[in-house]
């Protein structure tokens, strides 16, 4: 009674860390995908900017073309050859300055597509992320409602025996669970405490393969239990 009080002990703890678990991984899953919005959020920002740098440059080469053909429809009222070389010298500064517009807004045309290409691509991975996790989470959570459906059982079981030891020796238990971390029961099958790892004086281990008598450790207190001997009177 005493071993399979543990083991249900052990079930609820390790219900609990479950919970904990799930809570810790939620808490993570939040934490990454606020991340990725971040840093979506930073690259359409830097996007917005680039289209802002890309319309500014178009004006840009809209003037310098409007310009050059402004220039040249003067050609026809030149009278010197000091106007010409002066219309010459601004028309060269026209094509110049639409060259040197229209490569800029070629560089910048391609980051922005190169920008927006890998946001998309980026939301997707976002988005199959989210979905991801929120499977997993989901199957966590059906596997621990199931178990924590069982808990009631197990509180039920517990309170059995606890009847059924007696309350001086289920309070027992109880100390040195809450004092040894939830493990009140070792096995003592192997001539020592299987959880502290001290030898067993050989009268208490003959004693403990009888099953004739509750024993404790002597260094960790908890109740030794030769489970060897348990498995082959069931």
């Amino acid at each position: 009674m005493l071993l399979e009080l543990q083991q249900l002990d052990d079930e609820l703890r390790d219900l609990r860390r479950a919970s904990a678990a799930l809570d810790a991984l939620k808490a993570e899953n939040a934490e990454t995908l606020s991340f990725f919005e971040a840093r979506l959020s930073e690259r359409a920002a830097q996007i917005k900017e680039t289209q802002a740098f890309c319309e500014e440059k178009r004006a840009e080469v809209q003037q310098a073309e409007e310009d050059l053909r402004h220039a040249r429809t003067r050609m026809s009222s030149i009278s010197s050859q000091r106007e010409l070389t002066a219309l010459n010298k601004e028309l060269d500064a026209s094509r110049k300055s639409i060259s040197v517009r229209s490569e800029e807004l070629k560089r910048l045309t391609e980051e922005l597509e190169e920008a927006q290409r890998d946001q998309a691509k980026k939301s997707v991975e976002r988005a199959a992320l989210e979905v991801e996790m929120r499977d997993v989470e989901a199957r966590l959570g059906a596997d621990l409602e199931a178990r924590h459906a069982g808990a009631s059982r197990i509180e039920g079981r517990k309170a059995e025996l606890k009847a059924t030891l007696g309350g001086a020796l289920f309070s027992r238990y109880t100390r040195i669970s809450k004092a040894r971390g939830g493990v009140a029961v070792a096995d003592a099958s192997g001539g020592k405490c299987a959880v502290c790892n001290i030898a067993i004086p050989p009268q208490v281990y003959i004693r403990l393969q009888r099953l004739e008598s509750l024993e404790s450790c002597s260094n960790c207190q908890r109740y030794l239990i030769f489970f060897q001997g348990l498995e082959a009177t069931e």
